[in-house]
């Protein structure tokens, strides 16, 4: 405020006069003011903080939420790892498919697998019996597995093919597969899905 209305304001004659003038004009004196724009660059910046502060809170939450989301993941990654250690590699990739080759026989002689001199094979006493692949596939399932397939050599050589199918889904299998030349497979595919032979 100017001195001259200060002393304009000691006057008694003037004085209602002027203060309703002075009043009248108080709101142009404010936008004049040279305060205002520090008043509006206050206003601003604890505007800008408060939504700091709600960012921060919110981001924080998040945090948190991930971290609880995280350490859940991580106790059921190790329970897993407890159980499943057997069947993890040094990738810690978990292996649910097992291969079983039932005979290293074949009644084929395709050139890319078999020389024309042919192979040593084992005999048949050092070949998985039916109740060794059973017991295997238990142990194995115990750890994780829920597929097999069946190989060779060809496996529909194997007498008791169809009693290893069955034996194999027992278990608990689901699915339960086979690599085949399919020579022979017209003889046995009826007995094998009845089995359980699913592929």
């Amino acid at each position: 405020m100017k001195m001259n209305h200060i002393k304009m304001l000691l006057l008694p004659k003037r004085r209602t006069t002027y203060l309703r003038r002075w009043f009248s004009a108080l709101p142009s004196m404010m936008e004049e003011s040279p305060r205002r724009p520090r008043l509006e660059e206050l206003r601003k910046q604890l505007a800008k903080e408060d939504e700091q502060q709600r960012q921060e809170a919110t981001n924080l939450s998040m945090v948190q939420q991930h971290q609880s989301t995280m350490d859940t993941t991580t106790t059921t990654r190790d329970d897993k790892h407890n159980q499943y250690n057997m069947l993890i590699d040094r990738f810690q990739r978990h292996h649910s498919y097992l291969r079983i080759s039932l005979s290293e026989r074949c009644n084929l002689r395709c050139q890319y697998c078999m020389p024309p001199e042919g192979v040593p094979l084992q005999p048949s006493s050092s070949l998985l019996t039916r109740s060794e692949i059973q017991t295997l596939t238990q142990l194995f399932h115990q750890h994780g597995v829920n597929k097999v397939r069946l190989t060779g050599g060809e496996p529909l050589l194997r007498k008791d093919v169809v009693d290893i199918v069955h034996d194999i889904r027992s278990v608990g299998i689901h699915h339960v597969g086979m690599t085949t030349n399919a020579m022979t497979l017209s003889r046995h595919l009826d007995s094998l899905v009845d089995a359980g032979l699913t592929r």
